[in-house]
């Protein structure tokens, strides 16, 4: 409309100009219904303008008003198209926050957006379909997402995960392999395949599957590191002679964090005669990460050594992580084999800010013990009797069964961690015999009537300081007395 407008005033002013150019303003004669009108050639030209001007603007207003109900449905669809991308959006924040029966209202709500984002709207429905536990209807929205080529990944990872959840794990790895083969699978394809081997115990395809490109695309490079110093050092385990130490050593290159294959490597040097070698690798380890396990394997390495000989040894473990906690308690040992009392105090004085758990306490009370403080000793113990358990890994031979080691592999190759990888195994190391004397020495004096020395962490009998009963005796019978006699002398 306003196009026209301006070109009707634009050709008015033409003819304008062109009269004014001519020098003769002219005449224009119009009889109309008995009506005569007589005027110059200019005003006659804007009366025309305006007179089309006005015809123009009367069917403008005729079309706006015909089309005023397709205007209104036109509206009325716009609304609900950006009430439908609102629900769209709520809906995956619903999702992202567990609530699934607001995932599933919006989804309902989203529908008139299913033209313009049909990959979005159909995503919606089947992961909070899948969120509300309606298995059917969420297969069903994958399988139909299956009809777009950008929604192959999301889909077969979404029907993967129902077969897997549902017990069929043949048809899970079959979407796995479907979506790699179509270049859709992504990492959770691989990692499906990769705990599929893990739970079967099929150590050699999970180290194939980490040879393979898909590991690229779904693991770190530190994570896929320690996943196969994890796999090396369990089939190390399994393996020959001569296979085993090529493992051990191979998986403590690869993470020398990892404790069980620092320990193993460790102790099958020791065996082949070379254990200067599996010092060197714990040595490494303990530089890396301090464990307890790695101190029982070191000081096993050399079993026939005496006192003095190891704790010059324990110093050289604890020079490579001295502020460690490990490293403090290592040291309480060292003192203990030296049997200086002055040492036991400095090194238990540097477990003060250790936690009271039954380790620790243990190892106060035998410190305690060795200096002879007897009653302190016997406290410490009873604490760490009712004291909690250490959550890191304290076992020194790492013999787990298959759901354990699968249960490690995961949580060391996703978080590094071995605390509380496998359940139970939270036994502290047992302590070094060399710490405790043959004999105990002479007690004093005052300590001549103590019990006998029992174990730090043995609190002792119930009845323990109780009289013992004596043993019944049979009395011999009496004989009654003659009765005296009341009569005075």
């Amino acid at each position: 409309m306003i196009r026209v407008g301006l070109a009707l005033l634009a050709g008015m002013a033409l003819a304008l100009l062109a009269v004014a150019a001519s020098g003769e303003p002219g005449i224009l004669t119009a009889e109309w219904l008995g009506w005569r009108l007589d005027t110059s050639a200019a005003a006659g030209a804007v009366l025309t303008g305006m007179l089309a001007l006005l015809a123009v603007g009367f069917w403008r207003l005729v079309i706006w008003i015909g089309e005023a109900p397709h205007r209104a449905a036109l509206q009325r669809l716009a609304t609900r198209r950006r009430d439908s991308y609102a629900a769209l959006a709520r809906g995956y924040l619903a999702l992202a926050s567990g609530d699934a029966e607001e995932a599933r209202r919006m989804a309902r709500r989203a529908v008139d957006a299913a033209e313009d984002a049909p990959i979005l709207t159909g995503l919606l429905a089947a992961q909070s379909a899948e969120l509300a536990q309606e298995g059917a209807t969420a297969r069903a929205a994958y399988e139909g997402l299956l009809a777009y080529p950008d929604a192959q990944g999301p889909a077969r990872q979404g029907l993967a995960r129902l077969s897997w959840q549902a017990g069929d794990r043949e048809a899970a790895l079959e979407q796995a392999r479907a979506g790699e083969v179509a270049g859709r699978g992504g990492g959770w394809a691989w990692r499906m395949q990769f705990d599929d081997r893990l739970e079967a115990g099929d150590w050699e395809g999970a180290l194939a599957l980490l040879a393979g490109p898909g590991a690229k695309r779904s693991l770190a490079s530190d994570k896929a590191a320690r996943a196969r110093a994890a796999l090396l050092t369990v089939r190390a385990m399994e393996a020959g002679a001569e296979a085993q130490a090529r493992d051990a050593v191979k998986a403590a290159g690869l993470s020398p964090d990892f404790v069980p294959a620092a320990v193993l490597a460790a102790r099958l040097e020791a065996a082949a005669d070379r254990p200067g070698r599996g010092e060197v690798l714990l040595l490494k380890a303990w530089k890396a990460a301090p464990h307890p396990a790695l101190a029982v394997a070191y000081r096993d390495l050399r079993p026939g050594e005496t006192p003095e000989e190891r704790a010059r040894r324990y110093a050289r473990l604890i020079a490579r992580s001295p502020d460690h906690p490990e490293s403090r308690a290592l040291d309480v040992e060292r003192a203990l084999l030296s049997g200086d009392t002055a040492a036991i105090d400095r090194a238990v004085a540097g477990l003060d800010q250790a936690p009271d758990t039954a380790r620790w306490l243990d190892l106060k009370a035998r410190a305690a013990w060795a200096n002879g403080r007897v009653a302190e000793a016997r406290t410490f113990a009873a604490q760490a009797a009712a004291a909690p358990r250490d959550t890191i890994i304290g076992t020194e031979t790492f013999d787990y069964d298959r759901g354990g080691w699968v249960q490690l592999i995961t949580r060391w190759t996703d978080d590094a961690e071995l605390a509380e990888a496998v359940p139970g195994s939270t036994a502290a190391p047992r302590p070094d015999p060399a710490a405790f004397p043959p004999q105990d020495p002479a007690p004093d004096l005052a300590e001549a009537t103590e019990t006998p020395w029992r174990a730090p962490d043995d609190p002792g009998d119930w009845d323990e300081g109780d009289p013992s009963p004596e043993p019944p005796t049979t009395a011999p019978p009496r004989r009654r007395a003659a009765p005296r006699s009341r009569t005075k002398r």
